[in-house]
């Protein structure tokens, strides 16, 4: 139903008939998750799809498997990049980090002479900004538990997602800004209003964790590329805005942080130029 409705979509859009697409998958769907991915599309009426992370016969025979995922933010950057310190005359070696809803991935890639190669790869299928949506959610939930011990069991489901929401919408406040903010939910449960306040140094010390969890995928990646020094870091994903993600990357890499591509559309601007460069009728500058 969902590739159904993205493929009459882009048909609106293109004015044409679309039969062929390039879908992504994270770098961990195993071939049955692959395999549902492919017959949803031929479901939707697409006899020509490409998953992004499919691997070659002969990645097999590598000790370091080579996802695609990675290489199709790497496609959006490399096109995207216009600046003389990323030229390909020289070889460039870049840490991409991303960081979605509910994963994170992080590759170290080389460029030169228009080349990419992957060089090492890592990543955690249960850490993203859900995470830390949650881990806020939790917090308020304890505290206006305990100041209404009567209601505690008389959470509804429209209750916890408006809690939620709020608690979204609270931590990409606080990303731009440091002080305590305010959240306000009238009628929360019963009749019942949450009266709160988080700020940026709270919430970065609730997520100590997390941000142990998040360094352990950096130092790994960084590991696995054996590589004397990184010349760029890019960071793609919603989740990335977190201020304290951003010191930890910082801190493991050496490097400031970069955002040459939107956080939110790298993945599809990359599938998008994986697409037109396998047709023969597109010229790709």
């Amino acid at each position: 139903m969902l590739i159904n409705k993205l493929r009459d979509m882009a048909q609106s859009n293109l004015g044409d008939e679309v039969r062929s697409a390039v879908l992504n998958v994270p770098i961990f769907c195993d071939e049955y998750e692959r395999g549902a991915l492919l017959e949803a599309a031929s479901l939707a009426g697409l006899d020509n799809v490409e998953l992004v992370n499919e691997t070659t016969a002969g990645i097999y025979l590598l000790p370091v498997l080579f996802p695609t995922l990675s290489l199709i933010v790497c496609i959006a950057y490399a096109f995207n990049t216009t600046d003389s310190h990323h030229e390909m005359s020289s070889e460039n070696i870049v840490a991409f980090v991303l960081m979605g809803y509910r994963s994170t991935q992080v590759c170290v890639c080389a460029f030169r002479q228009g080349r990419i190669t992957i060089m090492a790869t890592s990543y955690n299928r249960n850490l993203g900004g859900r995470n830390f949506d949650y881990l806020i959610f939790e917090y308020l939930k304890k505290k206006f538990d305990e100041q209404y011990r009567t209601v505690k069991d008389d959470w509804s489901t429209l209750s916890k997602y408006r809690l939620l929401s709020e608690c979204r919408n609270l931590k990409e406040r606080m990303s731009v800004n440091s002080d305590p903010l305010p959240i306000h939910i009238d009628y929360l449960v019963e009749n019942y209003n949450l009266d709160e306040t988080m700020g940026r140094r709270e919430f970065e010390d609730l997520s100590a964790d997390l941000l142990k969890q998040f360094r352990t995928v950096l130092e790994d990646c960084l590991e696995r590329a054996n590589v004397r020094r990184i010349d760029s870091v890019e960071m793609v994903g919603g989740g990335m805005r977190i201020p304290a993600l951003k010191a930890v990357v910082k801190d493991v890499f050496k490097r400031e942080c970069r955002i040459s591509l939107r956080p939110e559309n790298p993945v599809v601007r990359g599938c998008t130029l994986k697409h037109a460069m396998s047709k023969a009728c597109y010229t790709i500058k």
